[in-house]
């Protein structure tokens, strides 16, 4: 196998490197030899940087009995056909799958126009309209397309007909960064929701919080992490659907019993090595703590684009009981928990319609007349998953007029983010040293 890299869609942090195409997807030279076992073999791997012509040139002054050769030897979990440049530490540290019992991906809805919906009086309204129409009418006076593999007109209106639209099952779902709207939940598979993950979502249906990551960002740098307490999108995170929001909640509840969905095993562990009882609480809110330094994300930046994060413990209790402690500020502030006044200027004078977004020295312009203003260049670019949130809380109500709610709401968001770099400045303080 030779890499010719070249992918512009991955920040390989070397200058001058082009692809041999006008691609953007970097490129390998590859054979493939079939065997009739299944015995582990091993990859001979090289590599090359370069200018286009650079490489064309290596290429045409070469045999391939005259390359120099890596043995690679893929390995589990990923089986990976290139070097594995990773640190020997971080992979002695337990994964965040090995602390929590149970977790799962988002929901997917497979409609989410039609199933989700800021306004609950709308979606009820919406939804009383389907289940009066035929299979033709609904799919067309709601724009339902084709069916899907796991998502039809008919199951639909069967589910929700047969759960007689109750408002009990009109629940709230974390759909984005700070954005919380409403969904109808049955936990019906093939449904109104074609994947409602029962076993996990439902426990969110009780008191609970969860922290949603990803199993790696691979090309983006890891910011993957937000916390809930609400059931969760698949795509919280990220739009890309090989990066979904896994979600891991804090409870699980057990015919009327709250039970903790962290491992016993886990639990005794950490109360032995700081010679106290460490609770489940305490060792959620750390988790959250140390996914959102800074300084663990650069210096495990690689490792983190590849999988599940790993989680790292201080020698001394104080320290981790310090990275705990912030790690719970974060979930209040991240779940609107915490009281906060809004730190954006806003111009009255207008529709609220927001038509074009733009940002310019310090001004977040909604149209030809309305911004928000005093949010520094810092806040704007502030990114959770692969969004910029500030800006994509605005996209997703593009051609909406916001309503005096949505105003302060939107102003408590940047004062929120504001809060965040503040602590996530004092959690590098506590784990410098790493």
């Amino acid at each position: 196998m030779i890499n010719l890299h070249g992918s512009s869609r991955k920040r390989e942090g070397v200058t001058g490197d082009e692809n041999i195409f006008d691609i953007k997807q970097g490129v390998t030279i590859t054979f493939f030899i079939k065997h009739n076992d299944d015995r582990p073999r091993i990859v001979k791997y090289s590599e090359i940087y370069g200018s286009r012509e650079e490489k064309f040139k290596w290429l045409n002054n070469r045999f391939l009995s005259q390359i120099e050769f890596q043995d690679v030897l893929p390995q589990s979990p990923h089986y990976l056909f290139i070097p594995l440049k990773t640190s020997v530490e971080y992979q002695l540290f337990p994964s965040i799958i090995d602390i929590f019992e149970k977790y799962s991906v988002g929901i997917a809805t497979a409609r989410d126009k039609f199933t989700i919906d800021f306004d609950k009086e709308a979606l009820i309204d919406r939804l009383d309209k389907f289940i009066k129409l035929s299979e033709s009418d609904a799919r067309e006076l709601f724009s339902l397309g084709e069916d899907a593999e796991d998502w039809k007109v008919t199951l639909a209106q069967e589910d929700v007909r047969s759960s007689k639209l109750s408002d009990q099952k009109f629940v709230r779902i974390t759909y984005r960064p700070f954005d919380v709207r409403f969904t109808y939940y049955t936990g019906k598979s093939k449904g109104l929701i074609c994947r409602p993950r029962k076993d996990i979502m439902e426990n969110m249906l009780n008191e609970n919080e969860a922290i949603v990551t990803t199993r790696g960002s691979k090309p983006e740098p890891w910011r993957d992490v937000f916390a809930a307490d609400n059931m969760t999108d698949i795509a919280l995170l990220s739009a890309n659907t090989s990066r979904s929001s896994y979600h891991f909640p804090l409870y699980i509840y057990e015919e009327g019993r709250r039970l903790s969905n962290i491992k016993t095993e886990i639990i005794e562990n950490l109360s032995e090595k700081y010679g106290q009882k460490i609770s489940p609480e305490t060792l959620f809110d750390y988790i959250y703590g140390l996914l959102n330094s800074p300084k663990y994300r650069n210096k495990y930046e690689k490792e983190l684009q590849r999988d599940f994060p790993r989680i790292w413990f201080p020698e001394a209790h104080d320290v981790f009981q310090k990275i705990s402690n912030l790690g719970r500020k974060l979930i209040d502030l991240h779940t609107k928990k915490t009281k906060i006044s809004g730190m954006l200027g806003y111009t009255v004078a207008g529709d609220n319609i927001i038509r074009k977004i733009e940002y310019v020295d310090g001004t977040i312009c909604i149209n030809e007349t309305q911004c928000f203003v005093g949010c520094s260049q810092e806040i704007w670019d502030f990114t959770i998953g692969s969004y910029k949130v500030l800006e994509k809380w605005l996209k997703s109500r593009k051609g909406r007029s916001l309503t005096s709610a949505d105003v302060e709401m939107f102003s408590k968001i940047a004062s929120i983010i504001k809060a965040t770099l503040q602590i996530q400045e004092t959690l590098d303080s506590f784990i410098g040293f790493l």
